[in-house]
């Protein structure tokens, strides 16, 4: 076996037993241990914002629009705060599988770009959901 060969086995084999010693979600923020998980956080300012109630989001099934309008948000920010991997989040928000996350995060996206209410809620929401975390964590983490 050649060295490069070699060194790549290794740094996978590191990288898999660095996988077992890691929380199940990857947090790049440092946030109190009396605080709610970030995922809470996420999920009741987004509910209050879109006047959607909790259970809906969580809802197993499609739904209707403003449920999946909140539910999409809610997959954006936990993708874009890092708060596990996109299964993690489907499953948090009892959703099947990865795809659909990626799906909603593509979603929001699209949308924010444009004007209207949901473009004034996404920015309510970011607003509020960076303040949170600001409060929370003392000061950001930046993800490398």
């Amino acid at each position: 076996m050649d060295i490069h060969r070699r060194l790549r086995l290794l740094e996978h084999k590191v990288r898999f037993l660095e996988s077992l010693m890691l929380p199940r979600t990857n947090i790049k923020r440092t946030i109190t241990r009396n605080s709610p998980e970030p995922f809470e956080i996420i999920l009741n300012i987004v509910s209050r914002i879109c006047d959607v109630e909790r259970k809906r989001i969580l809802k197993k099934g499609r739904g209707k629009q403003d449920a999946s309008w909140a539910r999409q948000l809610i997959m954006y920010f936990c993708m874009e705060y890092k708060l596990g991997s996109s299964n993690y989040i489907a499953e948090c928000l009892n959703r099947d599988d990865h795809t659909t996350v990626l799906h909603g995060n593509k979603q929001v996206k699209a949308i924010a770009s444009l004007p209207g209410k949901d473009k004034d809620q996404f920015e309510a929401c970011k607003l509020e959901i960076d303040t949170a975390f600001n409060q929370r964590a003392g000061m950001l983490v930046v993800a490398s």
